[in-house]
């Protein structure tokens, strides 16, 4: 399973894409305590004002973390701050690869109890939960007709 995510941002100025930063993660932490995360990832310009920067998650400084809050610095001093920082959440199973998804769905187990569906990897690991409801849109165990994240 891809344990590599790629997070993608945008700066604006003034409602223009920014092409040409120089950005860096100034702030990367651990969501459940606030605990500093190192090392920092690395921010790569792919053009047009677009950025990107992967977690590898399966590295061992992100052991037992499931959510990062993070935000990117443009270093463009002459951007108001509104533009030049950017805040954002990374979670470990914030979004998964169509292969991830038909591992689990293939290999991996499920479960329904609560009005949700749970769907599990091969190995155990929670992959992802959905609300499940009737045609009516009341919360159901037994009659769903659709899903939505949870």
């Amino acid at each position: 399973m891809a344990t590599t995510k790629h997070y993608t941002i945008v700066f604006l100025d003034g409602g223009s894409p920014t092409p040409g930063l120089s950005p860096v993660i100034d702030v990367f932490k651990n969501a459940a305590d606030g605990s500093n995360i190192s090392p920092l990832p690395t921010v790569t310009e792919y053009g047009s004002g677009i950025y990107a920067f992967s977690i590898n998650w399966s590295d061992s400084g992100y052991d037992g973390i499931d959510e990062i809050i993070s935000r990117v610095d443009s270093q463009d001093t002459g951007m108001d701050d509104a533009d030049r920082y950017i805040y954002g959440v990374a979670q470990r199973n914030d979004f998964l690869s169509a292969y991830e998804l038909l591992d689990a769905q293939v290999l991996g187990n499920w479960t329904i109890s609560n009005n949700q569906l749970k769907i599990y990897t091969e190995g155990g690991t929670l992959l992802q939960t959905f609300d499940l409801t009737d045609i009516n849109g009341n919360p159901t165990n037994t009659a769903a007709t659709s899903r939505a994240k949870a």
